[in-house]
């Protein structure tokens, strides 16, 4: 699979302040819930872009064009965003946004994902909008589960939870293509909440 930008680094989890780039890191011993968000003011907040397009790996291998980079022409909190283009006309594909991050705790540590997307609303077909938590990296879009569609005009919250045990874990959000349509998203304000009784 070809992929565009950096490897992914393992960050130390701290909250922060929304709106600044913030990273995950050791918590408190008393602590059951942290908080998490990232809004790509201060550049991509240690997160990087990947794809998958089966027809890649064709005998005669396709071209799918897309891209994902940070932008200020849109954004649902501060200035930047990240803005992804995906050519579904190319072939069927997914494209996200992606970060390992290395979790600290005794016991499962529930998290709670929530993400913003901004649609112009103008598609003929609605497209999933995909995330995905788990041990694995996600290389492919079969990994991801739907959290819902685009196509409403504005910016729309998407949702995705799951349990995972202590260790590395895979963060990714993003969408996939459904037709042989252009499609233009901007992403926005990634917010985690971290449950656990005995984070350490």
């Amino acid at each position: 699979m070809r992929r565009q930008g950096a490897t992914c680094l393992v960050p130390r989890l701290v909250a922060g302040l929304l709106g600044m780039a913030m990273v995950l890191s050791a918590m408190p011993a008393a602590a059951d819930t942290t908080p998490y968000a990232e809004s790509f003011e201060e550049g991509w907040g240690g997160w990087d872009r990947d794809h998958d397009a089966p027809c890649e790996e064709d005998p005669t291998p396709c071209v799918v064009d897309w891209a994902i980079d940070r932008n200020n022409a849109a954004a649902f909190h501060g200035v930047w965003s990240l803005r992804a283009y995906l050519d579904g006309r190319d072939g069927a594909a997914a494209i996200w946004a992606e970060q390992q991050f290395d979790l600290l705790a005794m016991g499962p540590i529930h998290i709670t994902l929530q993400f913003h997307l901004r649609d112009d609303g103008e598609g003929a077909t609605a497209w999933p909008v995909v995330a995905y938590i788990g041990a694995q990296d996600p290389e492919s879009g079969d990994a991801f589960s739907v959290v819902g569609q685009d196509g409403a005009a504005g910016w729309t919250a998407y949702v995705h939870d799951a349990t995972v045990a202590p260790g590395i874990v895979w963060v990714a959000f993003g969408f996939r293509s459904a037709s042989a349509e252009e499609r233009i998203h901007d992403m926005d304000l990634v917010e985690m909440t971290l449950e656990t009784s005995s984070i350490v």
